[in-house]
């Protein structure tokens, strides 16, 4: 017991009260110790004795990390760190660190070697390879998770004594996605890094097999938290992207309501990438913007002294004539599917022959099947449907592109809005 005589030798009640010693040989004191008591006493490798050794393990563990934390490890090797941190946490744990069968020293395997890997019976249960303190652990899981695979091993450590990354080699995703814990002791209680430690590394849970099956729910549970995430980031950008959307459109209501103008579809894509980060963008949009503004329409901005939000031709109409007639309307859409109604009745089978014939960009404005448009409104008297997926301008726009394609003109066609009424 002499080579005990170090600043770490604290006892209680005449035991060790943690193997927390850099010295191998007091380390294997503690746990010789323990066996020869389990030994004397069978029935502490079950019941009420089991969770008292695993109590006592887990205090030992606790005052070990509760030493190791006051050390600067800064300057140390990756050897020193070895001795002098994660060879006692090793057999805090529980594991013989004298038993070459059980705890083996740079474990060779296929292209190169692990620090250490902890046996049963010549069966391999965790790697656990160790690096200086400071350094990036997360450019060195690559190289351990794949000798882990090679050799089929189901736990795998990345450590620099301090820090404590786990890991299922086996499990799918990415290296970093099968990372399950990380446990970094001097940032947390020594209580909770005892604790997470054990309960994944602990002697006695690995060799039963508990430990992996901790690990296993820990990563499951920690899987579908990060497909959540995902598909709540996913459903968001889907519900902001959407120009058929609540969202938008109580979006739009609630603005109009405060300022007492319609905000355009432009002006709600840019808050929307604002608050998303993405870029959100419906072929409406795209399209209006990249054509430039023409006739009457072509300046009719609002001035910004006046700070009215969105174009006038946001503002949504009240009216339209057609043929010296006035129609009430309330908003472009139904504007727009109105004098498809009013043309139809009056062109007969020259209505679908000419406006199927209109088309944006990409997509066209006209079409018997309701898939081929974003947004179909079903134009009365016919089996038209016209897109509604439209911005102001474009419904007003569209409006007398169908005027013109079927009567030639669009003379007799003026829109009444709400600021002009």
């Amino acid at each position: 017991m002499a080579d005990c005589s170090c600043p770490f030798d604290d006892r209680t009640d005449g035991g060790w009260v943690g193997a927390f010693r850099f010295s191998e040989s007091c380390i294997g004191v503690v746990i010789r110790t323990t066996r020869e008591d389990r030994a004397k006493h069978p029935m502490m490798g079950y019941g009420n004795g089991d969770r008292m050794h695993s109590m006592q393990e887990l205090s030992n563990l606790e005052a070990l990390l509760t030493r190791l934390i006051s050390i600067d490890f800064s300057q140390s090797s990756e050897q020193a760190t070895r001795e002098m941190a994660v060879n006692p946490v090793i057999g805090a744990l529980g594991w013989d660190t004298f038993d070459p069968g059980e705890v083996v020293r740079e474990y060779s395997v296929r292209g190169g070697r692990v620090d250490y890997c902890l046996r049963r019976h010549k069966r391999n249960l965790v790697m656990i390879e160790v690096k200086r303190a400071g350094t990036n652990l997360s450019e060195h899981q690559e190289q351990l998770l794949r000798y882990a695979f090679d050799e089929g091993v189901e736990l795998a450590v990345l450590t620099d004594g301090l820090v404590w990354w786990l890991y299922l080699p086996m499990a799918g995703g990415t290296w970093e996605q099968r990372c399950f814990s990380r446990i970094t002791c001097n940032q947390q209680t020594c209580s909770g890094a005892a604790t997470a430690i054990y309960r994944f590394l602990g002697r006695d849970g690995v060799i039963g097999g508990s430990a992996l099956k901790e690990a296993k729910r820990e990563f499951e549970s920690q899987e579908r938290d990060r497909r959540v995430r995902v598909a709540v980031r996913d459903a968001w950008l889907r519900v902001l992207a959407d120009p058929k959307g609540l969202l938008r459109d109580l979006l739009v209501e609630t603005a109009e309501e405060i300022s007492g103008y319609r905000p355009t579809p432009e002006v709600i894509n840019e808050f929307l990438q604002g608050v998303s980060g993405d870029d959100i963008v419906f072929d409406s949009v795209r399209n209006e913007t990249k054509q430039p503004p023409s006739g009457p329409n072509a300046d009719d901005v609002v001035p910004p002294d006046k700070k009215k939000i969105g174009r006038r031709l946001s503002v949504p109409p009240v009216a339209f004539w057609l043929d010296g007639k006035r129609h009430d309307v309330r908003t472009w859409r139904q504007m727009l599917v109105r004098l498809c109604e009013l043309v139809a009745d009056g062109a007969g089978s020259v209505f679908p022959v000419q406006v199927t014939k209109l088309r944006g960009r990409k997509r066209p404005y006209f079409s018997s099947s309701s898939a081929d448009l974003r947004e179909p409104l079903p134009i009365p008297g016919t089996n038209l449907f016209v897109e509604g997926n439209v911005s102001a301008t474009q419904a007003e726009r569209i409006a007398k592109g169908t005027l013109r394609a079927v009567r030639n003109s669009e003379g007799g066609f003026r829109v009444e809005r709400a600021d002009r009424a």
